[in-house]
């Protein structure tokens, strides 16, 4: 499912009144931004029912070239 796709489910799931469905997408990408900076910040995300979030710390180590 694309970014466009997920806005129109939500647009045609919730008919809000007097809305386009481009002015759903800017709300699609706010909650995504919202999650990836909390994710960024070293915190994780829970959405009951949706899923869990997270990026995992891992130690720098040095890659071998061949």
């Amino acid at each position: 499912m694309t970014k466009i796709e997920l806005a129109d489910k939500v647009f045609k799931e919730y008919e809000i009144e007097g809305a386009y469905k481009k002015q759903v997408i800017p709300i699609v990408d706010a909650v995504f931004d919202a999650i990836g900076e909390v994710i960024a910040s070293g915190e994780e995300v829970n959405i009951p029912a949706f899923g869990k979030f997270s990026a995992p710390l891992k130690e720098a180590h040095e890659g071998i070239n061949p």
